[in-house]
């Protein structure tokens, strides 16, 4: 078995939840219990209590609790090393379980994910819904425009919500339109075909286009600069005066 738990959603309970345990009459079967033989995925796991997290270092020494528990344990979070510093996440359960680690990239870096991920969803939103709904091209280019700060969670749920919006107007193609109010796109630009307008040989210079190129440049300086048809000094001096963080944006120039 495959358990997952997200431990921001259990404080003070995470303990009992885990390890199960008996309340009067009542036994509770621990997630660690049900994962027996499996795995158990523990979800933003510096916000579990450190109680439990005390127990856990003691599993993974001996492998035992409340009874023979096997099972392998896998956990996520976000800048798990700073929750160790802030003292939320106890230094010695973080260097268990990072023995071996899998560091997953944001979906801006994998944007040739990006469309199987859309389809994938659309095509579970079909299922569920009884409707055979079809992603339209410009739907996709305007998706690979955007950064996506809450990666696939982001993208799930802006699809969602344009996926309902077609339904709603009872049409089985969801459009790039049904996207513009739930995810929105970078100020200025609709798809990638208008992100960078040619006007007179160059691009038209706007904020909006200057973030969709150095989004599509996969924010290396060089390259939006090339692409906008201009210089990569200008390109910097635009950024400035659009108060546009390029420095953030460029970290792979």
């Amino acid at each position: 078995p495959f358990v997952t738990i997200s431990c921001n959603a259990i404080a003070g309970v995470g303990e009992r939840l885990l390890f199960g345990g008996r309340k009067g009459v009542v036994e509770t079967i621990g997630h660690l219990q049900m994962a027996r033989g499996g795995t158990l995925y523990l979800s933003a796991i510096g916000e579990l209590d450190l109680s439990a997290q005390d127990i856990l270092v003691r599993l993974l020494d001996t492998r035992t609790a409340t009874g023979q528990i096997d099972c392998g344990i896998a956990c996520s979070g976000y800048e798990l090393r700073t929750a160790v510093a802030d003292g939320l996440l106890r230094k010695d359960l973080f260097e268990r379980l990072s023995a071996t680690a899998v560091t997953v990239p944001p979906l801006r870096a994998r944007r040739v994910d990006l469309a199987r991920l859309m389809q994938l969803d659309a095509n579970e939103i079909s299922a569920n819904t009884g409707r055979a709904l079809k992603l339209h091209p410009k739907l996709v280019e305007s998706c690979l425009l955007r950064p996506w700060p809450g990666n696939v969670r982001e993208l799930r749920a802006a699809l969602r919500n344009a996926a309902t919006r077609a339904i709603a107007d009872d049409r089985d193609i969801v459009k790039a339109d049904d996207m513009l109010d739930t995810a929105g796109l970078p100020p200025g630009a609709t798809s990638a075909e208008t992100a960078v307008e040619r006007k007179g040989g160059q691009g038209d210079l706007g904020r909006g286009n200057l973030i969709a190129a150095m989004t599509r440049a996969n924010n290396v300086l060089t390259a939006a600069a090339r692409a906008l048809g201009i210089h990569r000094s200008q390109l910097v001096k635009l950024l400035e005066e659009h108060a546009i963080p390029f420095e953030d944006l460029a970290q792979g120039d």
